[in-house]
């Protein structure tokens, strides 16, 4: 784009220039809009006032509608017209154009694209408002003013519009206005105007800027104005017409389209004469390809390929059907019937669609099937598996009458073992206050001043290991220990003391007087996990099945193979090398096949190590004789890239009874925080932690970010894995869960200066380095999910959820036990009357002949049905009606087309007479109409 100008000569010199001086790109524009010259001022004479609109309206829809005819976009076209006549000019082109779309043969639908309609102000505002010049492919200027003096300023007025419209036009400018403007007395008063007028009455203009076309010398067009434009063919710029008045203009061009079609093929071209607007994407020529299957296309290109022919072609498949029995030994006799396809050839390759009577997998009564249905699900004469459709109801009725009956009792047992979850829970903690705990729960010493030593702990504890008493850190790493509850004693001397016997998770022992141990969750998986046994009591579990070890060695390896792949609690030590390893979370890999009591598990044991560069510290070691200062807790531990994290998969072998079950304790599931105390918050140790989480399997784990923020007690979290602690603080720590709150955290971080290694002036040191003032929310970075970690051990799960599954397992196991039951006592009793039925039939048939027996028995796979005689006649003849194309016919087409040429080429000269003659006859009528004007005026 070009900045606008504001001087109406130098824009129409510039213009000329770019049209006519530029050889032939400045023209090759408006040839492609079926203009032969890219300028012109169409004049026409008006006798009658009223009909002065109506023909320039319809001189500018003709030339529309050449536009399109010749391909051209409309909506690159822009037309200025006075404000009063644009409504019923948009209707006159709409109209037009719908009409050649429905007589074309390209199929253009109604919704025609249509030009660009400005009053005569628009342009020159739309560039000064955007301070660009718009252009379009060609601008039709109308001046509609009738050539008076009275309306003389008005047209005065309209310079700029004009000249804006000129610099817009970037392939061709047409002006249409009566020819009575360019008589003296008007364009002696209008300068600019008479710039205009003489410039195209003045300029001779070459027909062709081609240097290759061979024209006579003087074959110019004598001006640029009159009522006749000069036309050509867009794609045939040496077939010139002229159009003339105000009638719809007719496409001239005598040349042969010769376009090839969308199938690209180089025989097929149209034959037709030129049509520009014609998208040629329907070949109307005969395929004559020779298909896979040698048959020839009988559509035509623009069509799929199709084979008509009609064929029989052998299949692999077959089936069997009874033809007698044999009265000797009263079994059926069978004769194979072959499958033969019959149909097009393109339908060759479809599943085979013979249908045959079969039997029924679960009642033997007669079934109908297709060839391509029985293969597909394995069914034969010896391996039945299709069910017939009175099966197939049955089956129906069975399952939604158990279903139902099923449903209330698990209803029922759900409601009971609520009940019975809810009684021992309070019991439990009534208990506990008592100082009264179940065997195997999970209690925590909240009192050590209560924490006692045996007298004579080897008679009276045998085989029990105890903790040291005399560590002198005993007292603190007993505060807040856990462990799980083994027995209670009491006091030989004093019967009214009491003493519990605790497992830490260490495997060590230590004994806790009343008041000193208090109750973490009560134990309630005793009455969950047998809610499953509720309902596995239906038929064959109290039966008698020989060998009672046999069996029961049977179940313990599937319990054992039903836990591999399963998360588990190790709680018991284990040995494992010199070491005993308890207090982790592991995960079953395999059975022992030495012992179903024994499953090979697998655990990961995280370390963590300070990523010190020891290069760096040898070097200040060597350069500095005096021994090295240790580095401060603050600058080792500051950032979570100070430590590393190694993890160490080891494989031991530990009894089924050694695990604890973590069903509830699977991703996505809702836990709560029971001892909010108990949460990570030590900054090297969240840092430590944030360093395993990068190693975990589960991606989700890795991008997040833990917070060091108390949360409040009785919370619930989404759980999103349970992690072993480092091996440095597994006196400390257990497994820990990972959990995620669904609410705003925020994370603890280190301030920029800190973590450099450095300290803000002024500031008072920190534990670590760390300014927990400094924080700042997950939502607002990119640092992934925000989290906290606390020892899964003070979490509890929703067990009572756990144990409503297994009873709705449990309950589908039994209802598809239930269904196969009772299935089977009805179908044997169809089986036994079907198959009876079946043998009367057999003995009814006919002695099977010799010839019966080596008869050929054929059965047709029809999978589409054939095209009827009537069909197959309409598109034979159809076909002897198509255009057969070949090379002799394209010669002689591209013979015709170059004989066109010649003969446009010998009536050059003729046409460039007539176009004098008419234009000196023009010439004359107008001079006559200045006449008429001038006297008209006068008489006024």
């Amino acid at each position: 784009m070009e900045k606008r100008t504001n001087t109406f000569s130098s824009t129409l010199e510039k213009v000329i220039t770019a049209f006519f001086y530029n050889g032939h790109a400045g023209r090759s524009r408006a040839l492609s809009m079926g203009l032969q010259v890219p300028l012109w001022l169409w004049t026409h004479q008006v006798t009658v006032e009223s009909e002065r609109s109506t023909r320039e309206l319809q001189k500018t829809v003709n030339l529309v509608c050449w536009f399109n005819d010749n391909g051209a976009n409309l909506t690159q076209v822009a037309i200025i017209v006075p404000g009063d006549v644009k409504t019923k000019l948009g209707a006159q082109l709409k109209h037009a154009l719908q009409g050649r779309a429905h007589d074309a043969q390209s199929g253009i639908s109604d919704d025609v694209s249509l030009p660009t309609l400005l009053a005569p102000h628009e342009l020159t505002a739309m560039n000064k408002r955007d301070k660009m010049v718009h252009q379009y492919e060609v601008v039709i200027y109308l001046l509609t003013l009738p050539p008076t003096k009275k309306h003389l300023q008005a047209a005065m007025q309209q310079d700029q519009f004009i000249a804006d419209a000129v610099a817009g036009a970037g392939g061709a400018f047409i002006l249409v206005t009566d020819v009575g403007w360019t008589t003296p007395r008007f364009t002696t008063q209008w300068p600019q105007w008479k710039a205009l007028v003489m410039k195209l009455k003045g300029e001779l203009v070459s027909i062709s800027f081609n240097e290759g076309d061979k024209l006579p010398a003087d074959a110019q067009l004598p001006s640029l104005m009159g009522p006749r434009i000069p036309l050509c063919c867009s794609r045939h710029a040496d077939q010139r017409q002229l159009e003339y008045g105000i009638v719809p203009i007719v496409r001239g061009c005598r040349r042969l389209c010769l376009k090839p079609f969308v199938c690209q093929r180089e025989e097929h071209v149209c034959m037709e004469q030129c049509h520009p607007r014609v998208s040629h994407s329907n070949c109307p020529y005969a395929c004559q390809t020779a298909m896979p299957c040698g048959h020839e296309c009988l559509h035509s290109c623009s069509e799929l390929c199709n084979c008509f022919e009609v064929i029989e072609k052998p299949l692999t498949c077959s089936h069997a059907v009874i033809i007698g029995l044999d009265q000797a030994t009263l079994q059926p006799i069978y004769a194979t019937v072959r499958h033969v396809f019959k149909g097009s050839c393109a339908d060759a390759f479809l599943p085979c669609a013979v249908e045959y009577p079969t039997e029924c997998c679960r009642c033997l009564g007669p079934l109908s099937t297709t060839c391509s249905e029985a293969t597909r699900c394995g069914h034969s004469l010896e391996n039945k598996t299709l069910l017939c459709a009175a099966c197939i109801r049955l089956e129906r009725e069975v399952r939604a009458k158990v279903l139902g009956d099923l449903l209330i009792q698990t209803e029922e047992a759900k409601q009971r073992m609520k009940r019975e979850v809810q009684r021992s829970a309070h019991q439990q903690r009534k208990a506990s206050s008592q100082g009264l705990f179940l065997v195997g729960s999970r209690v925590t010493i909240c009192d050590v001043t209560k924490v006692i030593k045996p007298l004579c702990a080897e008679t009276d504890f045998p085989g029990v290991e105890f903790v040291d008493y005399e560590a002198t850190d005993f007292y603190s790493s007993m505060d807040g220990a856990y462990g799980t509850f083994i027995s209670r004693h009491v006091d030989i001397d004093d019967l009214s003391e009491v003493r519990n016997l605790i497992r830490l998770r260490d495997g060590k022992h230590v004994l806790v007087a009343d008041g000193g141990v208090q109750l973490l969750r009560a134990l309630t998986s005793a009455i969950t996990q047998q809610a499953a046994t509720l309902l596995l009591t239906y038929n064959g579990h109290g039966k008698e099945r020989g060998d009672a070890g046999s069996t029961a060695s049977g179940e313990a390896f599937e319990t054992a193979f039903k836990m591999v792949g399963s998360q588990f609690y190790l709680a018991v030590p284990v040995p494992f090398g010199d070491t005993l390893i308890s207090d982790k979370i592991v995960q079953v890999t395999a059975v022992n096949p030495a012992s179903p009591e024994t499953v090979i598990v697998e655990c990961r044991i995280p370390s963590i190590s300070s990523q010190t560069d020891e290069t760096q510290v040898n070097d200040t070691i060597n350069d500095n004789p005096s021994p090295p200062k240790r580095l401060r807790l603050e600058h080792s531990s500051s950032h979570p890239g100070h430590l590393r994290a190694s993890i160490e998969v080891v494989s031991l072998t530990v009894p089924v009874t050694a695990l604890e079950s973590m069903e509830g304790y699977s991703k996505g599931k809702e836990v709560l925080v029971l001892d909010p105390s108990r949460q990570v918050v030590h900054p090297y140790d969240v840092q430590a932690f944030g360093a395993i989480l990068q190693h975990v399997l589960d991606t989700d784990l890795r991008s997040a970010v833990i917070s060091s923020v108390p949360v409040a007690k009785d919370t619930p979290f989404t759980l999103l894995g349970v992690v072993n602690p480092p091996v440095s603080f597994a006196d400390r720590y257990g497994p820990c869960a990972v959990l995620r709150q669904r609410k705003q955290l925020v994370t603890v971080r280190a301030r920029p200066h800190l973590r450099s290694g450095k300290r803000s002036p002024g500031s008072a040191p920190t534990p670590s380095g760390i300014n927990t003032a400094y924080a700042h929310s997950a939502r607002n970075g990119d640092d992934g999910d925000v989290v906290v970690i606390i020892p899964f051990v003070f979490t509890a799960a929703d067990e009572l959820l756990e144990a409503e599954n297994s009873l709705d397992a449990a309950a589908l196991q039994q209802l598809e036990q239930r269904v196969r039951d009772t299935i089977a006592v009805k179908s044997d009793e169809l089986a036994i009357r079907n198959d009876e039925e079946a043998f009367h039939r057999q003995r009814q048939m006919p002695e099977v002949m010799e010839e019966e027996l080596s008869r050929d028995r054929v059965a047709y796979s029809i999978p589409i049905p054939l095209p009827t005689a009537e069909l197959l006649a309409s598109v034979r003849v159809r076909h002897a009606r198509l255009l057969c194309a070949s090379a002799t016919s394209l010669r002689l087409s591209k013979q015709k087309d170059a004989m066109a040429v010649k003969q446009q080429q010998l009536g050059l000269t003729k046409w460039l007479e007539a176009v004098r003659q008419r234009h000196e006859q023009d010439t004359e009528a107008d001079a006559a109409y200045f006449r008429a004007l001038q006297q008209k005026e006068t008489a006024q």
